[in-house]
């Protein structure tokens, strides 16, 4: 199938087809303010954006890429600025791949199901991928570096992490309850190296606390199992506050303190623990004993 070249926006795609964006695209134009650059609404199609990067404003309602209704989408971007690079809501079988700078949330995924996300560099954000009432969710092959906060989990989701690495940001993961049931995490060859300091709010966000390099931080009441992670070089391994948490054969090495507990259940199954200087599974009533 010949490949359609889209050269005008604001678009919104709805056939089966091959796009190519073209050209060069902004939300801060007076044709395209406050609306998506690119809406997908349909099922079989596939989007590049190889030949442009698109770029967007700080309008939090306006992402660059808006997917909604949609199956069987297949879409490379590439992206530079704007509050939201991609955004999809109530679809399934979504593969996002590319390359997103500067975004403020570079992937959102709101109620949708069976996605991936690979073969992805995420750069310069306060979130890389954040994701809310989702399952079967992959996330391989990806790079997110100097992001406030990785990856963030809100609700009841799913999600499986394959060669992922969370480099010079504040949390490498969060995970939030609101109305959740249980998170499972699966990881393979995941590491969050160096992690600067990170602040945790407690549950009603009033007052806060600081430590320093924390790879996992798990709050509000999670159910977690954790397969096979590798955390290194952090302060602290992960904090568990308020939360039930399951470690399978994972690493902790060169931290203050592996696993810091405070109001938690915490279980170390088949772990180890290497160049621990404190201890490698903390009980305590605060984050300032950590």
């Amino acid at each position: 199938m010949k490949p359609i070249e889209i050269r005008k926006y604001p678009v919104k795609l709805t056939q089966p087809g091959n796009y190519v964006l073209y050209g060069s695209a902004t939300t801060k134009s007076a044709e395209t303010k406050n609306k998506p650059l690119v809406t997908i609404h349909g099922k079989d199609i596939t989007v590049t954006t190889a030949k442009m990067y698109l770029k967007g404003n700080k309008d939090p309602n306006c992402p660059m890429i808006f997917i909604e209704h949609s199956d069987n989408v297949n879409i490379h971007v590439k992206t530079n600025e704007g509050a939201k690079a991609v955004v999809v809501e109530s679809s399934e079988n979504i593969t996002i791949s590319g390359s997103i700078k500067n975004s403020d949330t570079g992937i959102l995924l709101n109620n949708s199901h069976n996605i991936v996300v690979q073969n992805t560099e995420l750069l310069n954000g306060l979130c890389g991928i954040e994701f809310i009432d989702c399952t079967n969710l992959t996330v391989k092959d990806v790079i997110i570096d100097k992001s406030t906060c990785g990856l963030c989990a809100h609700k009841h989701s799913a999600v499986n992490l394959n060669n992922v690495k969370i480099k010079n940001s504040m949390t490498g993961i969060l995970v939030m309850r609101y109305a959740i049931d249980t998170f499972d995490i699966h990881f393979t060859g995941c590491t969050h190296d160096r992690l600067p300091m990170l602040s945790i709010y407690n549950s009603d966000d009033s007052g806060k606390q600081e430590v320093e390099r924390c790879g996992f931080l798990f709050t509000k009441g999670v159910n977690v199992i954790v397969n096979d992670a590798v955390l290194t070089h952090n302060d602290v391994g992960a904090i568990v506050i308020d939360s039930n948490v399951v470690f399978n054969s994972c690493e902790f090495s060169y931290v203050n303190t592996g696993v810091c507990a405070i109001k938690s259940t915490v279980k170390t199954n088949n772990c180890s623990f290497v160049g621990v200087k404190t201890k490698d599974l903390a009980f305590v009533s605060d984050v300032e004993h950590c």
